[in-house]
């Protein structure tokens, strides 16, 4: 499968692009601003009245990552179509990293995709305009339903074939609003994978017990994915409504 990178190496991805453009051009500004992103597709579907096959709805959530190479006061974004899209400071950053606010409300009826303008400013009012480009995709055309259960220290996940996706993801989150940048992505398989397995993994702790050794020591909550990736990471993301807990002892 393709990779799927974590916020780790999204950061190191975004320090590296300041450092090399500082070694191509001595004239560019001190404070500068990068950003990466990707979409949330929701899936509702309904069903009418002697109707046999469901009519899928979806709707679209812009998750844009903001990293600056110093911190930031203030961080704002603008969708291609003009949108705003509200940041947050996320914890543990110092500052250098905003993302998206999910908390306002962001959905939009339409895929979207392309230039993210975004506008920074440091600790001495100082701006920077970078951009988040979102690659262009299909949406996914079904819903992901399936199945995930932890028991007796093994995960056991179960997909259904969900059209336009190139990736199938179980993953562990600090809780159900935790965006992909926050969350453990513990596998991921291809659709071609899945189907020589039966479209049900089985995961036992020798597995992803490195995955999961930063955790502190709780519950988590455990779901499935299905993804649409590009070579430059995740560009489509659909969550299922499935869940399980997870315990790190």
């Amino acid at each position: 499968m393709k990779t799927i990178f974590n916020l780790k190496q999204y950061v190191i991805l975004l320090v590296a692009a300041f450092a090399m453009t500082s070694c191509l051009d001595s004239d560019d500004p001190a404070f500068q601003v990068a950003g990466t992103g990707y979409v949330i597709q929701t899936i509702s579907e309904q069903t009418a009245s002697g109707e046999e096959e469901a009519t899928i709805t979806s709707r679209f959530t812009p998750i844009i990552l903001a990293g600056a190479n110093e911190p930031m006061t203030k961080c704002s974004v603008k969708a291609p179509g003009g949108e705003s899209i509200l940041m947050t400071q996320l914890d543990g950053y110092s500052g250098i990293t905003w993302v998206s606010n999910t908390s306002y409300g962001s959905e939009m009826d339409k895929l979207p995709s392309g230039t993210f303008s975004i506008t920074a400013y440091n600790q001495e009012e100082e701006p920077a305009q970078g951009v988040a480009v979102i690659n262009n995709t299909t949406e996914m055309k079904a819903k992901l339903k399936g199945d995930v259960e932890f028991k007796d220290s093994k995960i056991t996940a179960t997909f259904n074939k969900v059209e336009g996706a190139t990736d199938y993801l179980v993953m562990i989150k600090k809780s159900r609003s935790s965006i992909f940048y926050t969350s453990i992505a513990v596998a991921g398989y291809s659709a071609t994978e899945l189907e020589k397995a039966n479209w049900t993994v089985t995961i036992d702790e020798s597995t992803y017990s490195s995955k999961v050794a930063s955790l502190e020591a709780g519950s988590y909550y455990l779901t499935i994915a299905a993804a649409v990736s590009s070579s430059s990471g995740l560009v489509l993301y659909q969550e299922s409504e499935a869940h399980d807990d997870f315990a790190k002892n």
